[in-house]
């Protein structure tokens, strides 16, 4: 192993997250009001593709698992990338709302196989324990890839319609991801292999179980947290601003996201997982807090919208950084049953804030939700480091 054959690794890992996440979770939403108009739904039935998008993704973790300790990982990720390539061409000729909530329980599965579990395992194996700021990089070329993506599919919708976008993203995938899932490896494959020798039982021997409900529960309020982001630009209009305004805080907000993700790698590689979430924990606080009293601000608006933001972070890469510090050599046994509490959270509080929010009147209370989970996700991350001491 050599330095260029490490960079070649992240680089084909970036891409990965760049089609998985930045493509289909980031790029979905621009697809909403079209199809809405075509198929005479809602917004809402179209939205809830999203809702079982991120489902099959958590619910898939553990067969991903599986998976990966009978064939070589190359080709789990391979069949992902043709499944969600296959998936966007069943919607480009879908005529029925129904069609497109079992492709999008597809394209769920296909993003399991090549997001971010398979990622963080490929690249705690290349780079071993100091591999924060590797998934930090990687995870956050979703935003930099979202950001490239969403004014071309965007002209492509409108030159062109909805259906010619979809297989324009079927072939980015094919073109992009397939060469790097292709030839994905690990360094260490019997790592993995050894893994399947351990039954539960083993997993509670690797990790105590508390420390395991602790890690899904955290994995709950870092994700919960991250519902209200389909929200922001509807709570910036809700408080009196522009479209347009609106609009830009909701791009400061995605850039900031990126930049968050990069920095917070290279922070917990100096300072460690757990410092790094609490220090990450109390940005995003501060942030959804300058929204909840403050918002009438136009630029405490933005500050807080931005430092927000670091929430994504901690449910992306701190999730799985601290999974990696507890779990050690079972880290995908753990990691998946972790995201399936943190997937599911998120796709149930995206709803809940918005049926809060119907019901009060305001964002307010929603904003006090998100500041719960965000004070008992810092408790939660203090106690996991005591535990991982003992």
């Amino acid at each position: 192993m050599n330095e260029r054959e490490r960079t070649l690794i992240l680089l084909r890992c970036c891409l990965c997250i760049g089609g998985a996440v930045g493509l289909i979770s980031n790029c979905i939403g621009i697809y909403f009001t079209p199809i809405a108009e075509s198929l005479q739904v809602g917004r809402g039935d179209v939205a809830l593709t999203v809702t079982l998008t991120s489902l099959s993704t958590a619910f898939f973790a553990p067969v991903f698992v599986r998976l990966i300790k009978r064939f070589k990982i190359s080709q789990v990720m391979s069949f992902g990338v043709l499944l969600g390539a296959a998936s966007y061409l069943l919607m480009s000729v879908a005529k029925s709302i129904y069609i497109f909530y079992v492709a999008g329980v597809l394209i769920g599965i296909a993003a399991g196989c090549f997001a971010t579990l398979p990622v963080s395992l490929i690249l705690k194996d290349w780079y071993g324990e100091k591999n924060g700021s590797k998934l930090g990089i990687a995870m956050g070329f979703s935003g930099v890839f979202a950001a490239l993506m969403n004014p071309v599919l965007g002209k492509v919708i409108t030159a062109f319609g909805y259906q010619t976008s979809f297989r324009l993203m079927a072939a980015i995938l094919l073109a992009v991801c397939l060469p790097c899932t292709l030839t994905m490896r690990l360094l260490h494959p019997e790592s993995v292999q050894g893994s399947s020798q351990k039954s539960a039982a083993g997993t509670t021997a690797a990790i105590a179980l508390s420390t395991l409900v602790m890690l899904c529960l955290a994995g709950v309020c870092f994700s919960g947290q991250n519902g209200m982001n389909s929200h922001i630009s509807a709570l910036a209009v809700s408080a009196g601003y522009s479209l347009q305004f609106s609009a830009t805080v909701a791009s400061v907000q995605n850039l900031t996201n990126s930049l968050f993700k990069f920095v917070y790698g290279f922070v917990a590689d100096r300072l460690g997982a757990i410092k790094a979430s609490v220090m990450y924990l109390l940005i995003g606080l501060t942030g959804t807090a300058l929204m909840a009293f403050l918002r009438s601000v136009p630029a405490l608006m933005l500050g807080g919208a931005a430092l927000y933001a670091a929430n994504f972070s901690i449910s992306t890469v701190g999730l799985s950084l601290l999974s990696q510090k507890a779990a050690r050599d079972n880290y995908a046994d753990v990691y998946s049953k972790v995201t399936i509490c943190a997937t599911s959270a998120y796709a149930v509080m995206t709803t809940f804030y918005g049926f809060l929010t119907d019901r009060t009147g305001n964002y307010q209370m929603s904003l006090f939700t998100v500041m719960l989970l965000a004070v008992s996700g810092l408790l939660l991350v203090v106690l996991i480091g005591r535990k991982t001491k003992a």
